[in-house]
């Protein structure tokens, strides 16, 4: 678990990349249910044709859906531009 499981001696910089890489582990899985929630609003919206209630739950869903890839992939982004601005690594 590195920085986390030690007692003592964890410096900052340890601590920032571990919780980097726990979070850029969390965004693709984030990212990839933000795209299930997209499509399958998308599926709701093709399929609710004549009931108004369910396009607009389809429109909501898909609203939200982009609203998450939106968000994630800023969020991958800014983890990508931190841990190359201030650790100097991308990996």
């Amino acid at each position: 678990m590195g920085c986390l499981s030690q007692s003592g001696g964890c410096t900052f910089s340890a601590l920032i990349n571990q919780v980097v890489g726990l979070l850029g582990t969390l965004v693709p899985i984030l990212l990839t249910l933000a795209m299930i929630v997209f499509f399958w609003g998308l599926v709701r919206y093709i399929y609710a044709a004549g009931n108004e209630k369910q396009v607009l739950n389809g429109r909501e869903l898909i609203t939200w859906g982009l609203a998450a890839i939106f968000v994630m992939s800023c969020i991958w982004g800014i983890l990508a531009l931190f841990k190359a601005d201030i650790f100097g690594n991308l990996q």
